[in-house]
């Protein structure tokens, strides 16, 4: 992920959704209200801001506004940059774009990471940088996620990166660093009413998805117990609060993640793509070629496919469901 370069508008489908949000978050919880949206799908790219989705649109297509979202009849920003503490020099800053217009080096300053971001998504609070689900007293916040739970929604996130790395994490978990990634993973799985969590981070394969025989850390994925436990099918606890021990599935193969796009689908899902670092971006190859010249590897699920497989599994809730996706690195 790359952790510096979120001081500028978070840009995406994210923030349409999040306007609907707005009223979501503060409802009561006893009843929805009744243009409350049903089903809620933030995607983010990470990083991106107004200037990269103008230019996606003229490097795809030549002319500029021709992105599926630059049609949607409503479109706001959002702001993400990060909340400092009084001791630091960027306090009391905020942003200021015009600053940003006339200094091309304002914005490597005061930069704010994936966390502070994914959590002022998340939760509506700014705090500071490397803080997941934390405000400034590091005290938890209620997630959107959490919201939608009790309203009995169904929530998944998916990622190109390890799942339990900042964006993914910021949805759900509860930590003072980002870099707690086992204390995060574990909080994900054993703690949290999430029925679907998709990402990269496999201990047993490389970057470009080859087996390996000495490991990887275990820390995406919670570290040697936990990953046991996944495999094993002995991971979970009582997502719903019913008395019920709800176990979690682990899906690794391509094929695994792509045969949960149709049909019935177990209720919760893990799914850890045999890759380790990213699903494509840290494959090896001149990472300074053209795009695609190096192949990809074709042992790892699209972020289409785990998406589309999210959304087959989360699906069969009638009260709705909160989906996560973000494009990392």
């Amino acid at each position: 992920m790359f952790h510096h370069s979120k001081r500028l508008i978070n840009i995406t489908i994210v923030v349409l959704v999040f306007a609907l949000l707005s009223g979501f978050i503060v409802a009561p919880a006893a009843s929805a209200k009744p243009n409350a949206p049903k089903n809620i799908i933030v995607m983010i790219s990470d990083g991106w801001g107004f200037n990269h989705i103008q230019s996606t649109s003229y490097y795809v297509y030549g002319k500029a506004g021709r992105q599926a979202y630059n049609h949607f009849p409503i479109k706001l920003a959002m702001s993400t940059y990060e909340n400092y503490y009084d001791t630091s020099p960027c306090y009391g800053l905020g942003y200021d774009p015009n600053s940003a217009w006339s200094d091309f080096d304002y914005v490597k300053s005061c930069v704010t990471d994936s966390a502070s971001a994914a959590t002022a998504m998340s939760t509506g609070v700014k705090t500071y940088n490397g803080a997941i689900g934390v405000d400034m007293n590091q005290q938890p916040l209620l997630h959107a996620m959490q919201v939608a739970e009790v309203k009995g929604k169904s929530t998944g996130v998916v990622t190109s990166v390890q799942f339990s790395h900042a964006t993914p994490a910021g949805f759900i978990a509860h930590n003072i660093s980002r870099n707690n990634y086992a204390e995060i993973a574990n909080e994900m799985i054993y703690a949290s009413a999430t029925d679907v969590i998709m990402g990269a981070g496999h201990p047993w394969f490389d970057d470009s998805g080859n087996p390996i025989v000495v490991p990887n850390t275990f820390k995406y994925v919670g570290g040697e117990t936990t990953w046991a436990d996944l495999v094993n099918g002995s991971a979970g606890n009582d997502a719903n609060g019913d008395g019920d021990f709800d176990a979690w599935t682990l899906v690794q193969t391509r094929q695994e993640i792509q045969n949960l796009a149709t049909g019935s689908t177990p209720e919760r899902v893990v799914g850890v793509a045999q890759v380790y670092s990213t699903l494509q971006q840290s494959r090896l190859g001149d990472g300074y070629t053209d795009p695609f010249v190096i192949p990809l590897t074709e042992s790892v699920p699209t972020l289409e496919e785990m998406t589309r497989a999210a959304l087959n599994i989360l699906d069969n809730d009638p009260q709705g469901l909160f989906l996560m996706v973000e494009a990392a690195r």
